[in-house]
């Protein structure tokens, strides 16, 4: 099965495995050995092994290329403390490369980052729910590209990534004054702000893949799909925040219909963004609703949406913050996203909320020269 054809299947698996052996047995495995293209002597399981604490399979045993798989049951959310037996062994056995995986959700970690906590090891996290995601992550797992250094690439893109986007959308902001210092003295750039330098920033950085010129069998990075319709302008009607046809960058929502059909203008998808959450809020009542609210399902996520002040998880003053009123209380909206970050952090509200996300519409400006946040 081809990589993407498995993280659709996964997606949609049903009914999911019961036991971390049937994972191994009904997801890994298949992964492993059909996709990945690793033949069964380069895949040592557990089971063949009479040493304890070694993680749950061994790929391309004894090879440079060696790195290991520590698996957990399908429905056991991943954390930190799965990582650290895994990861303390690979170091100590002279391999780098661990991931951690319950099928649905995989990382990928650097076991030679001098650090004790797990989460500084933690290079990249995909899910199922994120297909160029994992689709990216699994293809530089495969066998062939494994051997060309493509988890090194790969690792390498991602913290570049990091670096450049932001975990969570937000960019490093030593890393946004430093371009900001250097694009401000070059012609046509002496009134650019950092905000829209950050901009750039989030837009200009791709799908993490291996550079052809180091390893030239690590499948491409995804792109994102040309061919599909454009999403409907003004005299077209509404689109979904959820429609996967949806490309919002650069296109300016002029109105936003709300599930209960009140409707109103909106110029920008900040605006966008504070009056889906302002009324998925009032559904459910501060007093019902975890906070803070993370824009990213990932554990490691620091970035919020929503919070009882402007701040982020870490302490961090939120960058554009907007406030908004929920049952009497104030609470503090983070705006500082992308077009495409802020319907992803809707959707991801709404289902928190138990809201269908097809049921937010926004209607386009016909041109494609709107603001594109």
């Amino acid at each position: 099965m081809e990589i993407a054809d498995r993280v659709r299947w996964l997606s949609s698996l049903s009914p999911p495995p019961a036991s971390e052996a049937q994972t191994r047995f009904e997801v890994l495995d298949p992964i492993l050995l059909e996709d990945l293209g690793y033949e069964r002597s380069e895949v040592s399981p557990e089971a063949q092994r009479t040493t304890t604490g070694v993680p749950d399979y061994i790929i391309l045993p004894g090879a440079p290329e060696q790195w290991f798989l520590e698996a957990k049951a399908w429905g056991v959310a991943l954390t930190d403390a799965h990582a650290r037996q895994a990861t303390t062994y690979a170091y100590q056995s002279g391999s780098r490369w661990v991931v951690v995986t319950n099928g649905r959700c995989w990382r990928l970690y650097d076991s030679q980052v001098l650090s004790a906590s797990p989460a500084d090891k933690l290079v990249a996290e995909a899910t199922s729910a994120e297909p160029e995601a994992l689709t990216a992550l699994l293809g530089a797992m495969r066998a062939d590209a494994v051997r060309a250094g493509g988890l090194a690439s790969f690792a390498q893109w991602s913290l570049l990534e990091r670096l450049l986007r932001g975990p969570d959308g937000a960019p490093d902001r030593e890393v946004v004054s430093a371009v900001w210092s250097v694009a401000k003295k070059r012609p046509g750039l002496a009134k650019v702000t950092k905000e829209r330098v950050a901009e750039a920033m989030r837009a200009g950085v791709a799908t993490p893949c291996a550079p052809a010129a180091t390893a030239p069998t690590v499948a491409p990075a995804p792109q994102v799909a040309t061919g599909r319709p454009d999403p409907p302008t003004a005299d077209g009607g509404w689109v979904s925040i959820a429609d996967p046809g949806l490309d919002p960058t650069g296109r300016k929502p002029v109105a936003l219909r709300l599930p209960d059909g009140s409707a109103r203008d909106t110029r920008t998808w900040r605006d966008v963004l504070v009056g889906v959450s302002e009324w998925l809020l009032n559904r459910r009542g501060p007093e019902e609703f975890a906070l803070p609210f993370s824009v990213s399902e990932r554990a490691s996520a620091k970035t919020c949406l929503v919070n009882k002040s402007p701040t982020h998880r870490n302490g961090r003053r939120m960058d554009e913050p907007r406030s908004i009123a929920v049952g009497g209380q104030e609470l503090w909206i983070e705006t500082f996203f992308t077009a495409t970050i802020s319907c992803k952090a809707m959707s991801r509200l709404c289902r928190e909320i138990g809201i269908d996300p097809e049921g937010i519409q926004v209607r386009l400006a016909a041109s494609d020269k709107g603001e594109p946040r």
